[in-house]
């Protein structure tokens, strides 16, 4: 190595490598990490439509994001008539530095179809 501190990584090829030890730490998660709280939490919380390139690159792990099915009524005289997609939400404070808000342009909203996490219904996913 020419410079170590310019490495990403210690060693490129490891084989034959043992655990003699293993120590647990006291670790302390941040708080985005860790249990999930009660569902009564996220629903007392809100939910904010989320980016879906964000949630994949930054909010996957974390307990506030959510990747739910949401159900949506395509006919409003047929509510029989459903179409289902993924979505990405955020419970999370409105301060987080990696929030991004989702597309509003392909809503199922803006094209006159009613989806059931509009009125506030959503389901932890």
């Amino acid at each position: 190595m020419a410079d170590p501190n310019s490495e990403a990584v210690q060693f490129y090829k490891v084989s034959g490598l043992k655990v003699i030890a293993w120590e647990r730490a006291e670790y302390e998660p941040p708080p985005w990490r860790g249990v999930p709280p009660a569902l009564e939490i996220y629903r007392e919380r809100g939910h904010r439509r989320l980016d879906a390139r964000t949630y994949a690159t930054s909010c996957q792990c974390c307990i506030w994001g959510a990747l739910m099915p949401v159900e949506m009524i395509i006919d409003q005289w047929k509510p029989s008539k459903k179409k289902y997609r993924q979505e990405t939400w955020c419970y999370g404070p409105k301060s987080c530095r990696l929030y991004k808000g989702g597309d509003e342009e392909g809503t199922a909203e803006r094209r006159g179809t009613q989806s059931s996490c509009a009125s506030g219904d959503a389901a932890i996913g």
